[in-house]
């Protein structure tokens, strides 16, 4: 943590990303379309009550794996048939408080506890 911190004090514009699956316990659905979240809490009921982090086009909902139990899970473009991304094995999500086409990324409550 204390050298992600230097890195600001010693790089202008600095952006994070934090890679999913195993080596980090975190796994991410990406929703761009504003649209399909009605759909996606129908299928999820729960996924409103995760950490989220708030993006340009839409929402990165944060999960930790602690449920999956060694089952194999891939990133998947199309996750629930939904046209939403699935980030976990071989994945990186952009993290607050990165600035992406001048939109800087923030969390928006519950920020739950992994």
């Amino acid at each position: 943590m204390e050298e992600i911190l230097n890195w600001y004090c010693v790089f202008d514009e600095l952006n994070l990303a934090i890679i999913t699956g195993q080596i980090s316990g975190l796994v991410v659905i990406d929703v761009d379309d504003l649209l399909i979240l009605e759909e996606l809490k129908k299928q999820l009921p729960g996924v409103w009550e995760t950490t989220r982090v708030r993006t340009k086009r839409g929402y990165h909902f944060c999960f930790n794996d602690t449920n999956i139990n060694g089952n194999e899970i891939k990133s998947k473009n199309n996750f629930l048939n939904l046209k939403i991304e699935l980030r976990y094995n071989g994945g990186y999500n952009v993290a607050p408080p990165s600035t992406v086409a001048g939109f800087s990324y923030y969390f928006e409550p519950p920020l739950l506890k992994c």
